[in-house]
């Protein structure tokens, strides 16, 4: 299955200087599966902030279900998810995961790295 997921936007939501910056990222997920026109499919999204030069992980990994498609309309082959992710530290960088809920659907997976900036 062909996908994408791209960063629409980053939103600087409060302004804190003991701990920093936090901000929204709105990410958008597009599956382009002519299959999936008349099935739901449950995926989830995983980020987890890692370090920009070793690319380890830092800190936890954050889950979050989607459920495809949003609205059973029966059209949805094309339609594109907006997903808004809370609380991403300024200035770090995070990696975004697209994967199927179970396992059959495991290999359809979108990985992308973003840093969270002004």
């Amino acid at each position: 299955m062909r996908q994408s997921l791209k960063l629409r936007r980053i939103i600087i939501q409060e302004s804190n200087n003991a701990s920093g910056d936090y901000g929204r990222a709105v990410l958008s997920w597009k599956a382009n599966d002519a299959s999936m026109a008349h099935s739901r499919a449950f995926y989830r999204i995983r980020w987890f902030q890692i370090d920009p030069v070793t690319l380890d992980t830092i800190g936890p990994q954050m889950t979050r279900a989607i459920n495809w498609p949003q609205a059973t309309t029966g059209r949805a082959s094309h339609e594109e998810v907006l997903i808004a992710i809370d609380k991403l530290l300024v200035g770090a960088v995070y990696e975004f995961k697209i994967e199927g809920a179970d396992a059959v659907e495991m290999r359809c997976s979108e990985s992308r790295k973003f840093r969270v900036s002004q």
